[in-house]
């Protein structure tokens, strides 16, 4: 699962950070991609403590 977590997060940032236009759905668009980021990196640090 963090692998999972780990490299949807990846994607999920890569993804914020190519959306570059200043149109209002892309506002959006890279708003739930980046608390999208943010939730996959605390589950791939959940995932990892738990396995500890």
């Amino acid at each position: 699962m963090a692998w999972y977590s780990f490299w949807g997060s990846a994607a999920a940032g890569v993804a914020a950070m190519v959306v570059t236009s200043t149109a209002d759905w892309a506002r959006s668009l890279r708003k739930t991609l980046v608390l999208a980021q943010l939730t996959l990196q605390i589950t791939a640090a959940t995932a990892i403590v738990a396995q500890a």
